[in-house]
């Protein structure tokens, strides 16, 4: 199942915090895509880590049952196809 949120076009982590909050526990994924410095500054809340430039087209992967961060790929890190 998907589903766009245009009210998640926003660079305020907060607001981001709280739609994850309000998210089914029993949902195994969830994909969130949006803006800086509110992707950085959620990742660090919800990790611990400091991850630096997180340019466009990054992607982060967090273990939700502790908030490790799994994997940190930038777009220049990806080989040419």
């Amino acid at each position: 199942m998907e589903r766009f949120e245009d009210d998640l076009y926003t660079f305020d982590e907060d607001e981001l915090h709280q739609r994850l909050a309000e998210l089914d526990e029993g949902l195994g994924s969830v994909m969130l895509v949006g803006h800086n410095p509110a992707l950085e500054m959620l990742i660090h809340d919800l990790t611990g880590e400091d991850v630096g430039k997180f340019p466009t087209a990054a992607l982060a992967v967090i273990a939700p049952e502790d908030g490790e961060l799994v994997s940190l790929v930038r777009p220049r890190e990806l080989e040419d196809a």
